[in-house]
């Protein structure tokens, strides 16, 4: 009894001795963290009240991963118009809350409500905190000024 007891606390203490050993060796360095950028198309720089603008976005990770989320927000320092995301059916989003962004291609729609200057600031985030800011500033574009030019 006394042996197979010596036995039993012998491999128990070999078997967590090798677990400690392994355990310890190996630190893997995982990056969970890969820069992104978002592009964007030309797009006018004028537009007139009641005009819709498509805008063509991509957004690429350093390296792709299924963790990776994106989100949008924006916000309108002038002017007066509304985004609509990916159609230009879609409810128009909010100035200010967050949006679900595929990583890849995707079109945003802004329809200009005014006959000023506007000007946007979409700011882009990923589930790691890291932003890419991009603004977007429309002239007016009235119907004045293009028949003079005619």
């Amino acid at each position: 009894m006394k042996k197979k007891l010596l036995l039993t606390a012998l491999g128990l203490g070999t078997t967590l001795a090798c677990m400690g050993l392994v355990a310890c060796k190996r630190n893997l360095d995982v990056q969970e963290s890969f820069p992104f950028k978002v592009s964007l198309l030309p797009i006018p720089k004028k537009i007139a009240k009641g005009e819709v603008v498509e805008m063509r976005f991509s957004i690429k990770a350093e390296q792709h991963s299924d963790l990776n989320s994106y989100r949008l927000r924006y916000f309108q320092y002038d002017g007066k118009g509304t985004l609509h995301p990916f159609s230009v059916a879609a409810d128009p989003m909010k100035a200010n809350d967050h949006y679900t962004m595929p990583e890849g291609d995707f079109k945003l729609f802004y329809k200009s409500n005014c006959n000023e200057q506007q000007m946007l600031e979409l700011v882009f985030e990923d589930n790691k905190q890291q932003t890419q800011t991009i603004e977007i500033n429309f002239n007016n574009k009235s119907k004045k000024n293009e028949t003079q030019k005619n």
